[in-house]
């Protein structure tokens, strides 16, 4: 496996998903896909990695 970071595109990312947000959420939130699921914790991924 590459060890690029995907794109939001690249993780499932869709207009539909952007047009659930608000102007203010786009700006002030980072976008990510959870990838692993834990116990305690998750891990996201997201254009800045994990």
């Amino acid at each position: 496996m590459s060890n690029s970071i995907p794109t939001l595109q690249q993780l499932g990312w869709k207009p539909f998903f952007q047009q659930q947000l608000s102007l203010d959420e786009l700006t002030d939130l980072t976008m990510g896909r959870v990838i692993e699921q834990h116990r305690d914790r998750i891990v996201v991924m997201s254009e800045q990695g994990q």
